[in-house]
């Protein structure tokens, strides 16, 4: 509760209210890494680049490879004007994506991007 109250205060523009309600959730469960990722948001919204890259170092320790963590890189790399690094992460956040290929893979292999196959709006 107080991560996703937290990402809303965020995104309403109340960085110390949002910063105080995922440090809350950080207390109550240290492991819950949406608690983290949003804290890494918080950051980039302050520009507070070095303390969001302290925290994805955090949430490389606790999730190893995982794939929302190199978006994060890529997203961090990008708001501190490095477009080159941030590819790269975007490219690895594509490979480390479960479930099938991505549009990055598909390029790369020559297999026809998956299409959604639900109705369209």
């Amino acid at each position: 509760m107080h991560t996703a109250y937290g990402h809303h205060l965020t995104l309403r523009g109340r960085a110390d209210d949002a910063e105080r309600e995922l440090l809350l959730a950080r207390r109550l469960d240290p492991q819950y890494l949406h608690s983290r990722m949003h804290m890494v948001n918080l950051r980039i919204t302050q520009r507070r680049w070095d303390q969001a890259a302290l925290e994805i170092d955090a949430l490389r320790d606790l999730a190893p490879g995982a794939m929302p963590v190199a978006g994060l890189c890529g997203a961090l790399a990008l708001f501190r004007g490095d477009a080159a690094a941030a590819r790269q992460h975007y490219k690895q956040a594509c490979a480390l994506q479960p479930g099938g290929l991505s549009a990055a893979a598909s390029r790369r292999t020559g297999a026809p991007p998956r299409r959604p196959t639900g109705p369209r709006p």
